[in-house]
């Protein structure tokens, strides 16, 4: 029998902020507790963490299935968890204030094992309520280092400004300068004129032997 969890919370940080700590894989090991790092193994279909993009955080493997900036992320486990199915949606209201971000995270998922639908919905309410716990503490105060402000944009719009981003020209792609090859060359010379004199003789030396010049 499907099994379904929702927990939610209240953070001062904007939709557009949390969203890229959920879109970015690198990012939830920044903001997650968990004991080993996430990783992106496959890109997204159209955008690098838009849908279709996996992230790794062992043992589980996760798909994202819905991307929908600033108001929407879901994803699904392809592997690593012990049940069937699981769903988790990731809502992101603004307050009515404009103050923050009212957040809502569902999952659903189904048994392997009938019966234990109960003891695994406890499970993952703690998990749940950790995340909606230890996101907004770190969004709120997200350092410099963090993978969500250093990884590509979400949307195709830079961080925190909603301006276009600018594409910066690559080496193979940069306009080359023409080199100055004139630099640490002399000056060029004037020839000198000629004036058309032969050079002066040379005065005749005495011929000892005859007495003359």
């Amino acid at each position: 029998m499907p099994q379904e969890i929702e927990v939610a919370a209240a953070t001062t940080a904007a939709p557009e902020v949390l969203f890229r700590h959920l879109a970015v894989p690198e990012a939830w090991g920044a903001w997650g507790k968990f004991p080993t790092r996430a990783r992106q193994v496959r890109k997204g279909d159209t955008t690098t963490y838009g849908v279709g993009c996996v992230k790794q955080i062992w043992p589980a493997k996760e798909q994202t299935v819905a991307y929908e900036p600033y108001s929407r992320f879901s994803y699904i486990a392809l592997s690593g968890l012990p049940v069937r199915r699981y769903r988790s949606d990731v809502h992101l209201d603004p307050q009515e204030d404009g103050t923050g971000t009212y957040l809502r995270w569902r999952a659903t998922f189904e048994p392997l094992v009938p019966g234990t639908g109960p003891l695994l919905g406890f499970f993952f309410r703690l998990m749940l309520k950790s995340f909606v716990r230890w996101l907004p503490d770190h969004a709120e105060g997200c350092p410099a280092t963090c993978p969500a402000r250093d990884a590509a944009t979400c949307n195709g719009r830079k961080r925190g400004t909603g301006r276009e981003h600018p594409a910066v020209p690559s080496a193979r792609t940069r306009p080359r300068t023409a080199p100055n090859r004139t630099r640490g060359r002399k000056p060029p010379t004037t020839p000198r004129r000629r004036t058309g004199r032969s050079p002066a003789a040379s005065p005749r030396r005495p011929d000892r032997t005859s007495g003359t010049w």
